[in-house]
């Protein structure tokens, strides 16, 4: 395929795409309603998947919630540890760089791409140690509708 071809195939599988994920949105939240009010009238809590030629392909099952513990508000929860539990706190020196310094640092080396920084002052260049420039996120590209109306033209004139 030549580029404007892949083009147009991704704006229409795109659209698709969006489309769809809406649609499956909105099924799956009135299903689990149902789920829900179904396992609270009688118990029911799994439904069989039946497509309309009788053919069975699964089961959708109704989960419980996930419950876990997590400290929201972490001064509170050692205050709390410290008053009632004292030999459980370690209490530690801690050195850290200061966040402002860090983000100078780190700003100059991204903007050198290289692990070093120059000193206005002396001229020395000084590698850093401790620091790399890594990947963070590969490059990518991104679809822009012209309007909503070319979503669905896109979608429309898709053929599988």
């Amino acid at each position: 395929m030549e580029i404007r071809e892949l083009a147009q195939r991704e704006a229409q599988l795109t659209a698709q795409l969006s489309s769809l994920k809406l649609a499956l949105s909105v099924v799956r939240e009135s299903l689990q309603t149902k789920l829900e009010e179904a396992a609270e009238k009688d118990g029911t809590r799994q439904i069989t998947v039946t497509l309309p030629d009788g053919n069975r392909v699964g089961t959708i099952s109704l989960n419980e919630d996930t419950q876990k513990a997590i400290i929201a508000n972490e001064k509170d929860w050692k205050d709390w540890v410290l008053k009632n539990h004292p030999s459980e706190i370690d209490s530690l020196f801690v050195r850290e760089v200061k966040p402002a310094f860090q983000k100078l640092i780190l700003g100059q080396i991204e903007n050198s791409g290289k692990p070093e920084i120059h000193d206005p002052e002396t001229g020395e260049i000084s590698t850093i140690p401790g620091i790399e420039i890594q990947t963070v996120r590969r490059g990518t590209h991104s679809l822009r509708w012209k309007s909503d109306d070319s979503k669905t033209a896109a979608r429309d004139s898709l053929t599988t």
